[in-house]
């Protein structure tokens, strides 16, 4: 996958952890733009680097709302549009939420034969 800024391509790796995603996914309920700014990084450590927050949130001792802040401010004054940054962020989320395993995929690998009452 893939998110475009500016005109330029930037390849997108998955995230590096279930607990990071599902922290970065909930910070959207209060902090839109830091939310934003925070999936674009952690799936796009080139643009997180560019941005001036290091290569991923563990640069910035996970503390989420510094870390996307910085990336949502630092394309913002750059002049990237509110509208594109959003689109790329969305890209992100959704790849951050599909690194959770599915309901079929849990009950495939579940195996309670030999469970004890």
């Amino acid at each position: 996958m893939v998110i475009v800024i500016k005109g330029s391509e930037y390849s997108l790796t998955d995230p590096s952890s279930p607990s990071l995603a599902s922290e970065v996914l909930d910070l959207w309920a209060t902090h839109r733009a830091r939310s934003a700014g925070a999936a674009i990084g952690s799936c796009c450590p080139r643009l997180s680097r560019q941005c001036g927050a290091g290569s991923g949130p563990a640069d910035m001792r996970y503390d989420l709302c510094a870390y996307g802040g910085r990336i949502y401010d630092a394309l913002i004054a750059d002049r990237v549009p509110a509208s594109e940054v959003m689109e790329a962020a969305r890209i992100c989320m959704e790849m951050l939420a599909a690194s959770y395993p599915t309901e079929p995929e849990v009950a495939a690998d579940a195996d309670f034969s030999d469970a004890t009452p």
